[in-house]
């Protein structure tokens, strides 16, 4: 292969910026140069939510449970999956995006904000200045 024997001949340095042009220009939309803050509600009326969300580079913040009322917030510039569930109803429970600059980074703004709800999983949309309705339970939406 052309690129292999090409890497092989040049300077540490050169290979490095080869493969990172290489990743730059092969890899999917999943990394924006934007900081945005993910926040994450338990809008639940009852029930706690345990949540344990994931980045596609593998950064983990760890598995938490947030009772009704609360949330937590963090800052991201790539694509963030979530696994959510109840404590006690089998139906709520899913893998969903949190983050996805291919998508969110124009209809959050500078922040995304969730809001889990017993009937589902909302995104604050800025355009429309309301909570509207992205996930059903169930479903894994992120793969």
């Amino acid at each position: 292969m052309i690129i292999k024997k090409t890497l092989q001949m040049a300077p540490p340095t050169c290979q490095i910026l080869a493969i990172l042009l290489i990743l730059f220009f092969t890899s999917p939309s999943s990394v924006s140069c934007v900081q945005i803050q993910v926040n994450l509600s338990n809008d639940f009326t009852k029930d706690n939510l345990n949540s344990s969300c994931h980045s596609i580079t593998g950064r983990d913040l760890g598995k938490r449970t947030m009772s009704p009322g609360t949330s937590f917030t963090w800052t991201t510039s790539e694509a963030w999956c979530c696994s959510l569930e109840t404590d006690f109803d089998s139906e709520r429970y899913g893998l969903f995006y949190m983050f996805n600059p291919k998508t969110d980074s124009t209809r959050c703004g500078k922040e995304c904000r969730w809001s889990v709800r017993d009937d589902g999983i909302y995104l604050y949309i800025a355009d429309a200045y309301d909570y509207v309705f992205q996930y059903k339970w169930g479903i894994w939406y992120c793969i």
